[in-house]
């Protein structure tokens, strides 16, 4: 599995994953909102096995007063049917040194789709493991 940041002649990808998060959203209207957030330092990185998208993390490097320097993960959505710890943890093992590349001290998350009840202990603990806050 590859983890990366891609860029937008790569959007069709994204895209792909980008419905599993159930917002109902046009390919044209995912791409002008992509284009204006990629303004304001947003970055799509994508898990991808086999030249197929399987996760996909929108993140930003942000400062503020309650967090300092920070990486905040605006979503995170994981294909259906997949084994989505494996996905999660390889996107937070990515975000982590993105965090050090980027001198951040914490991950925020602010919403993860496609995650059942089964799921959330292991994520509850790879949240603890790698300092991820969760909004």
């Amino acid at each position: 599995m590859q983890v990366r940041e891609i860029n937008l002649t790569e959007l069709h990808l994204a895209y792909e994953i980008y419905k599993y998060s159930q917002n109902d959203i046009t390919y044209k209207e995912y791409e002008d909102i992509i284009y204006q957030a990629v303004k304001e330092n947003y970055k799509i990185i994508l898990a991808i096995e086999n030249n197929e998208p399987l996760a996909y993390a929108g993140v930003r490097v942000q400062t503020n007063l309650e967090f300092r320097k920070h990486i905040n993960i605006d979503e995170i959505v994981i294909k259906n049917n997949l084994n989505k710890i494996d996905y999660y943890k390889e996107l937070i093992l990515y975000m982590n040194d993105y965090a050090r590349m980027n001198q951040c001290s914490d991950i925020i998350i602010n919403k993860l789709y496609n995650i059942n009840n089964s799921e959330i202990s292991d994520i509850k603990a790879l949240e603890e493991r790698y300092r991820i806050i969760k909004i």
